[in-house]
């Protein structure tokens, strides 16, 4: 055995004892700074990327530096999103196009965005851009959404009902047990966020569809053509009753010349605080003054596609609403599931959640937008109105059986 004694260098080995100590303290107080600092609420980045073994602490693929000092704050508002590529014959959309409306995103969104994604999804969504945003952060947290103990309890009955003769024959959508369980991976991912205490102090959570833009033509479109062509496509009545509203909207925007982009969190803010309580949904309904009849009780639902009013490609709202919004997912989710009900479909769940918890709900009418063959929430958490939107939320009111909805305008596109 060699020893410091037989070796004669007993000064050398007691300096290699000393730096071999420092080291092991240095790494242990390290790991104690970046605890500290990940779990701060005025910590300036989202966290660091630190690869020393047991490391237990939630990590990004790339560090953000100072991401306050880029003008972001995440204490306010954050937006998440997911991008699972499926390696099977049944998928949604080719991977081109993810790419393409990717990009789009990357041109208007202003605010920062956690995606969560795998290796392979990084890739593809980075493939041909050199210079990402800063406000976009990519987590490999989760490869799959079987990585979730609830998806992966539920997948094989997921499988089932997405085989089921009636459900094949009457959802014009692509859909397998695979892709419902990425789509009721959004509520898990939100979840997460919630229980993660680098967002402990995130006072609105939003969810936003990777592909939610779906072409360039915010680059292009101006004010007045839309809003011309969106009074056009009205009715008398509706025209008489949004026009002065809609010309103190154009008149009191202060940024019509500047540059399209989305979020308005300083319209978010105002539509919060006006419904504190509430969460902010995407309608998908042709006529907002619907007047719909569900069943008396959620054991008697005996189909859910009839409860589909709803847009998932964007939907938040305040800490404690979007908890709430999880919670009752769950518990509604798992009583349609037993009734082989077509849960896979996260909108339905949805709608159905809104129909039995109507206070807890507001919307924001997709129908009333020129922008976009498929329609969408982008106009209308923009900085302009350049989609000519009808400038109101959506409530929810409820007697017995029959929801109905409320309009309330706004006083300027703020």
């Amino acid at each position: 055995m060699i020893t410091c004694e037989n070796l004669e260098i007993t000064f050398y080995c007691w300096k290699v004892l000393t730096l071999l100590f420092l080291y092991l303290y240095a790494t242990n107080y390290l790991n104690y700074l970046i605890k500290i600092v990940n779990s701060s609420s005025t910590a300036s980045s989202f966290s660091f990327s630190y690869s020393f073994v047991g490391s237990n602490y939630f990590t990004f693929t790339r560090s953000v530096p100072l991401i306050r000092n880029l003008g972001f704050d995440i204490s306010e508002h954050l937006f998440v999103s997911v991008f699972f590529p499926l390696n099977e014959t049944i998928i949604r959309h080719p991977i081109h196009e993810y790419q393409m409306r990717v990009s789009y995103l990357f041109k208007f969104f202003k605010h920062p965005l956690l995606i969560f994604t795998t290796e392979k999804g990084k890739e593809i969504l980075l493939e041909n851009h050199t210079n990402i945003p800063e406000n976009f952060i990519f987590s490999l947290k989760f490869q799959s959404p079987l990585d979730f103990p609830r998806i992966k309890n539920n997948f094989e009955k997921y499988t089932y009902i997405a085989n089921l003769p009636h459900y094949k024959s009457s959802e014009n959508y692509a859909f397998s047990g695979m892709i419902g369980a990425i789509w009721n991976s959004k509520i898990c991912l939100l979840e997460y966020v919630l229980r993660n205490d680098e967002f402990k102090d995130t006072k609105f959570i939003h969810w936003l569809d990777i592909g939610m833009i779906k072409s360039d033509e915010y680059s292009n479109i101006t004010i007045n053509q839309n809003a011309q062509n969106h009074e056009n496509n009205e009715n008398e009545n509706h025209q008489k009753e949004n026009h002065e509203n809609k010309n103190k909207v154009n008149k009191n925007d202060e940024n019509l010349n500047s540059t399209f982009t989305f979020p308005n969190v300083k319209r978010l803010n105002k539509i919060f605080s006006l419904f504190p309580n509430k969460m902010l949904y995407s309608l998908n309904v042709i006529n907002p003054n619907m007047n719909f009849y569900g069943n008396d009780k959620l054991d008697n639902v005996d189909t859910i596609q009839r409860y589909s009013f709803i847009i998932a490609s964007y939907f938040g709202g305040p800490r404690d609403s979007v908890r709430d919004f999880v919670k009752d997912y769950y518990e509604i989710h798992d009583i349609l599931i037993q009734n082989n009900l077509f849960v896979i479909r996260e909108e339905y769940v949805m709608g159905v959640m809104a129909y039995f918890h109507p206070e807890k709900c507001m919307f924001l009418n997709t129908k009333h937008s020129n922008c976009e063959k498929w329609h969408s929430a982008v106009g209308f958490l923009a900085n302009r109105n350049i989609c000519g939107f009808e400038n109101a939320i959506f409530t929810l009111e409820k007697t017995q059986r029959v929801i109905y909805t409320k309009i309330n305008m706004l006083s300027e596109w703020e």
